[in-house]
């Protein structure tokens, strides 16, 4: 199932959840079969859906880890300059 395939399941599902519990009511009992294909299709839907969402969790985190070892390389080589800068300006002077 693409990308685009997947949107697009995703919102028709979330609309139909929308509608179901606008019409629900407390006296109303009725609940709703769903044939084997649908069914598969739906437990795949959020089984995926979950999966995306803890793939975005864990690029975030991932991304968090690399700023940070980016900020640590770029704050070691503006010491490393400022020590390169000191020593010229002890040997020039």
């Amino acid at each position: 199932m693409g990308d685009n395939e997947k949107q697009e399941f995703g919102s028709v599902i979330q609309q139909l959840v929308k509608e179901q519990l606008s019409r629900r009511n407390e006296q109303d009992n009725s609940f709703a079969f769903l044939e084997k294909s649908t069914l598969q299709l739906l437990i795949a839907y959020l089984v995926s859906d979950e999966k995306s969402h803890v793939e975005q969790i864990e690029n975030s985190k991932l991304e968090e880890k690399w700023m940070k070892q980016l900020d640590d390389l770029l704050e070691e080589s503006r010491e490393q300059l400022e020590e390169v800068v000191d020593l010229l300006k002890r040997y020039s002077g």
